[in-house]
């Protein structure tokens, strides 16, 4: 296997240690990694989310979202505090865009692969982002022109002459 773009992870409390193995592919083709975290231990020895996330980041990743599963020790319950966070599930995702970003990942075709996880994953706004990066660095290639792409979702939402601010310098 040469290459992954996506990897989802949930292997009971052993997470790091798929991550650890997988490292090389970390290193050379993954853009996004959904995965379980537990902020309290439910397995022996297991690593919690204050150990994932750094790992993760170390690797040039980015967390995005993090779904955060509470437990009620009581059935008196704060409005504000609605129980204990146990476990979620957190999604990194890798900021291709950023100048620090590692110069084997930003190339037209993985910023592409990467707006369409992120459109997949719901991130609309940052699958946007890169879509408009692409225009604008590489839009004199017809394949990573998206400015009707671009213009068709702004339009939902902004008036005809917002959109055409939008995309009026998107083009190199």
């Amino acid at each position: 296997m040469d290459a992954i773009d996506f990897l989802q992870i949930d292997v009971q409390g052993a997470e790091l240690q798929v991550l650890e193995g997988a490292n090389a592919l970390l290193a050379k083709s993954v853009l996004a990694i959904q995965l379980e975290v537990e902020f309290s231990p439910l397995y022996v020895d297991q690593p919690l989310f204050s150990d994932l996330d750094p790992y993760l980041r170390r690797h040039g990743f980015t967390l995005f979202d993090l779904i955060v599963a509470r437990e009620q020790r009581s059935p008196l319950v704060s409005t504000n505090r609605p129980g204990q966070a146990v476990w979620g599930e957190a999604i990194y995702i890798r900021d291709l865009i950023q100048e620090d970003a590692p110069l084997a990942f930003q190339t037209p075709d993985q910023i592409l692969k990467l707006a369409c996880i992120a459109d997949t994953l719901e991130f609309t706004d940052y699958a946007l982002e890169l879509l408009k990066h692409l225009t604008s660095h590489y839009g004199s290639d017809p394949t990573y022109d998206f400015t009707d792409t671009i213009a068709e979702s702004l339009s939902a939402i902004l008036s005809p002459e917002q959109v055409e601010l939008e995309v009026a310098d998107l083009k190199p």
